[in-house]
């Protein structure tokens, strides 16, 4: 019986390969066996080195040890080979079976979504059926009542020709006593209606340009937040009789700003102010109606004043009139109302309309998306140094939206999202109170 043996790598401890000879196995022990004798290496792990070396040279050295070796060594190696292949072709059924478990519960998930899709077929189409029936019982019960109603209106007819015939008299008179009640407030109303336009007719170029002056310096003081001086500015120029005070001082009424809050007040000035043709005035009848702040909340009416406003106003009113169209959340979204306000003010010069007007084409704002338009307009923004232009154009340019790629035409493009500016309402508000 054969000597068992270790299956250390040998040769590797030997420094040799599997195909070295008896004669290098032996000038190899030699080398090794001065190197690592505990008599001349005096490390800690010397002897324990030379010992394995050797163990090796004794198996390696014999012929018949190192024959049964190698064998022995081949036989582990194919051992270790059938039973890797073993584990894998397992592992593969493995796999396989998972596969058609996985397949089968799809297959099985999917005949259940088909039965629950079936079921909410039958489930609308009996939802239907009884939504057509009771669609034929409603009209059926409308068309009683329409009978109805007409027979009623027949009998209320006769009453009210009946009644008619009795109050005659009564009716004429009380028509007179109105024609003579409206004849006199046709002639307060022209009388207030003269006197307003003689002051204004009568006004030299003298006075109006004061008036302008007034305005301008109430402005800064109102803006650097000195609200008496402005005040009694913007009251002196209202008191002559100037549209623009009085939108101004209607304003600061509103907004509670050196006088108490009072709508009514703030209304009649502005409503004054308005029929003058003031946009400003307009602008903020807009806000006070939207918010129901001395006037009946009515965003019809508001819409209405926005949009005289923003008829009669310069480009900077027109930009605000399609921010509030197209952002506004206490507003009807309307892009294409935004979209036209926005033209016009852009066709006046606003940078910041057309910045507005690439994004509306860049990402679909009431238009199709159309980036050679988009770039056309953020060009044109750029141009008069608009910098929410310019980082869109480099988005625009970064990822060749309408324009050749070039990643590196503006650094400051990197927002997560296009840039804008709400351009800031023009003396404009929503009151807190």
């Amino acid at each position: 019986m054969q000597e068992h043996i270790d299956f250390l790598n040998y040769y590797g401890i030997m420094e040799l390969s599997y195909t070295a000879s008896i004669d290098e196995i032996k000038k190899a022990w030699r080398i090794l066996a001065k190197k690592f004798h505990p008599d001349v290496n005096k490390s800690p792990n010397a002897k324990e080195i030379f010992q394995k070396i050797q163990k090796a040279y004794s198996v390696l050295s014999d012929e018949t040890k190192k024959d049964y070796y190698d064998k022995a060594c081949i036989a582990a190696y194919w051992d270790r080979e059938r039973k890797r292949k073993a584990e894998r072709e397992q592992q593969e059924r493995a796999r396989k079976q998972r596969e058609a478990a996985e397949k089968a519960r799809r297959d099985e998930a999917e005949k259940r979504r088909q039965q629950e899709r079936a079921r909410q077929q039958r489930e609308v189409e009996e939802k239907m059926q009884k939504e057509k029936r009771a669609r034929i019982q409603k009209q059926d019960e409308e068309e009683r009542k329409r009978v109805k109603r007409i027979l009623t209106l027949c009998w209320l007819a006769f009453m009210f020709i009946l009644m008619l015939v009795c109050v005659y008299s009564d009716n004429k008179r009380q028509e007179h006593i109105r024609e003579k009640r409206e004849a006199a407030d046709k002639a307060k109303r022209e009388e207030v209606t003269y006197s307003y336009k003689k002051d204004i007719v009568n006004k030299t170029d003298d006075e109006k340009e004061s008036y302008l002056r007034k305005i301008g310096d109430g402005l800064n003081y109102y803006r650097n937040g000195s609200f008496k001086e402005a005040y009694f500015l913007f009251k002196e120029a209202a008191d002559k009789g100037n549209a623009g005070g009085k939108a101004l001082l209607g304003v600061m009424y509103a907004q509670g700003d050196y006088v108490p809050i009072d709508y009514d007040r703030a209304v009649s000035l502005l409503k004054s102010a308005s029929a003058s043709g003031s946009s400003i005035a307009q602008f903020n009848l807009g806000f006070m109606s939207l918010g129901g702040y001395g006037l009946p909340k009515d965003t019809a009416a508001a819409m209405t004043y926005f949009d005289e406003s923003a008829d009669n106003g310069d480009a900077w009113l027109k930009m605000d009139i399609c921010y509030l169209y197209a952002f506004n959340d206490k507003f009807p979204r309307d892009y294409g109302k935004a979209l036209h306000y926005c033209r016009l003010a852009a066709d006046e010069g606003s940078s910041d309309a057309q910045n507005y007007l690439g994004i509306a084409y860049a990402v679909g704002y009431g238009v199709d998306v159309d980036y050679n338009k988009a770039v056309t307009w953020f060009s044109k923004a750029e141009k008069q140094g608009n910098r929410d232009a310019r980082i869109n154009l480099g988005y625009m340019y970064y990822y060749g939206l309408g324009v050749p790629q070039n990643i590196n035409y503006n650094s400051d493009w990197n927002y997560y999202d296009f840039s804008y500016r709400k351009a800031g309402s023009f003396l404009g508000f929503f009151p807190a109170h």
